[in-house]
């Protein structure tokens, strides 16, 4: 719960200097960038979060990896994350930026995962369907998970909706078990 505020402390600092800006599309782009060059490099990102390589290394380090490809802005982000030991938030930061951004731009975020993949017209149909519901532009990802046997999963925002065949079965033996 603790990493969550902070992250949310930080990214809500950094997105309203981006909006300020107008920057805030591509300071998020940014942040996944800087996201990928650590979950690529593992050891890049073992030496971000060791506490036996000094802030002023590891500032040098970020210098050389990021500088002219990003923002000042976002140069001196990651320079204050390492400054304040908070490099290992990045990954929450730029999540809890992307939600903010995504809210500002009446955008709602929705999974659906499926046993099997759908057609790009059932696809289509569904994003059509949930944005009719909520009134807002659906972002969507689809997740396959064949354990499910058939039905869906479906997360929009914080809600989950559990329509599974195995989320049933399931069900069905506890109260089977119960009586």
């Amino acid at each position: 719960m603790l990493d969550e505020t902070l992250a949310e402390r930080y990214s809500e600092a950094l997105y309203q200097m981006a909006r300020e800006a107008g920057q805030a599309p591509r300071q998020l782009a940014e942040l996944h960038s800087a996201v990928k060059l650590l979950r690529d490099h593992r050891d890049l990102r073992h030496a971000l979060e060791s506490p036996a390589i000094s802030r002023e290394v590891k500032k040098s380090i970020v210098r050389r990896l990021v500088e002219g490809r990003v923002q000042p802005r976002t140069l001196h982000f990651l320079y204050l994350l390492v400054d304040k030991g908070r490099e290992r938030f990045l990954p929450a930061i730029a999540r809890a930026f992307e939600r903010r951004l995504h809210t500002d731009e009446g955008i709602l975020e929705a999974r659906v995962e499926v046993p099997e993949a759908l057609d790009p017209e059932m696809e289509a149909l569904v994003q059509a369907r949930l944005a009719e519901l909520t009134g807002k532009t659906v972002q969507m990802e689809v997740r396959v998970r064949p354990e499910l046997i058939g039905g869906a999963i479906l997360t929009v925002g914080d809600r989950l909706f559990d329509g599974s065949i195995r989320t049933h079965l399931e069900k069905m033996r506890e109260r089977l078990a119960r009586a």
